[in-house]
């Protein structure tokens, strides 16, 4: 038999086991938790990218001189989800969800919110752009102001410390005014020749840069893309209102048949719901756009009559439509132009 001493050790023994034990349980907790909490909220580079949607342009372009058509026009945008490991798995599982690695949808050399600042720049040229087309085409008069060039891109061969937003001011104390006039000044003298920019930079502050000409292509450049904005005032007030979420050029040749529809007494939608994608140029042709799969996914599913696609995007689409056995009228146009013949005839 035991006595009182040794019952009373194997008492305090068994109580400072059991402590441990709860202790080291809770441990355990803490670190999966933890462990769910990272595997939630971690953000991988990786993006995921889903069925999109449409943005109905009535709701967006108020024409208070203009007059009213019985159809829509829309605008149709990819939903880009940021890869945190439970969509991730969602996504291995889902046909139509698809990882993208975040190098391939930034621009290269440029994080992701100086990507979504320049898409967004580009989303603002594409209205002023827009406006212009469908004011040219209306015979309504117009004035282009506040011309700006930032740089879009730095090429990885440059040398200079230019920067991405970089607002370009002067070269040389020359007052920038038109790209073509810059690139006939860089033309003039030898690769290797060193010249000085002025510059804002994306926080809005002054600043001197170089820039050492390079041979590209048999091209003498500096090594920076720009991207010319502008802004554009007339007397038929068009106003056009975006959201912060939104950015990118795609939606410019909806943008500008929208507006045309608005400022013109014909009603070109016939009341159907014309949904669709493409940039639009100064010269009105319509350029290549990404993900077009999942806004022709995203149109079917908002009950689009019409989809118009670029011409350089049209293969993709035409397979897209047979493997989804969509419904909508599939329409490949060159330009602004054939999409108003298109709606017209």
């Amino acid at each position: 038999m035991q006595d009182s001493s040794t019952k009373e050790y194997d008492n305090k023994v068994n109580k400072r086991s059991a402590i441990l034990k709860t202790i080291r349980t809770i441990f355990l907790d803490v670190i999966f938790l933890a462990f769910c909490v990272f595997c939630a909220f971690y953000e991988f580079p990786y993006y995921i990218y889903t069925t999109g949607g449409s943005v109905n342009l009535k709701d967006r372009i108020s024409a208070p001189q203009g007059y009213d058509y019985a159809g829509s026009y829309s605008m149709n945008y990819v939903t880009v989800v940021r890869g945190k490991l439970p969509m991730l798995l969602v996504a291995l599982i889902r046909s139509d969800w698809d990882i993208v690695k975040e190098e391939n949808i930034v621009i290269p050399n440029t994080s992701y919110e100086d990507t979504l600042t320049l898409e967004r720049i580009e989303l603002q040229n594409s209205l002023n752009q827009a406006k212009v087309i469908a004011f040219n085409k209306a015979n309504i008069p117009y004035e282009i102001t506040n011309k700006k060039c930032r740089v879009y891109y730095v090429n990885e061969q440059a040398k200079t410390d230019i920067e991405v937003l970089d607002e370009l001011i002067s070269y040389d104390g020359i007052a920038f005014t038109e790209l073509s006039a810059l690139q006939t000044y860089v033309n003039s003298f030898e690769v290797g020749h060193k010249f000085t920019f002025e510059v804002k930079d994306k926080e809005g502050k002054l600043k001197t840069r170089t820039g050492t000409s390079i041979k590209i292509d048999d091209k003498k450049v500096i090594g920076v893309s720009l991207l010319n904005s502008f802004d554009i005032s007339s007397e038929m007030d068009i106003d056009i209102t975006t959201k912060e979420s939104e950015a990118g050029s795609s939606g410019g040749l909806m943008l500008t048949l929208a507006i045309y529809d608005a400022i013109t007494k014909d009603d070109l939608t016939k009341g159907r719901t014309i949904m669709g994608t493409g940039t639009i140029e100064s010269d009105g042709s319509v350029g290549e756009i990404g993900g077009v799969k999942y806004k022709m996914l995203g149109a079917e599913k908002d009950g689009a009559d019409v989809f118009f696609i670029p011409p350089a995007n049209y293969e993709e689409a035409k397979k897209v439509y047979k493997e989804h056995e969509l419904s909508f009228d599939l329409v490949m146009v060159n330009n602004f132009d054939e999409a108003i013949a298109y709606l017209t005839s």
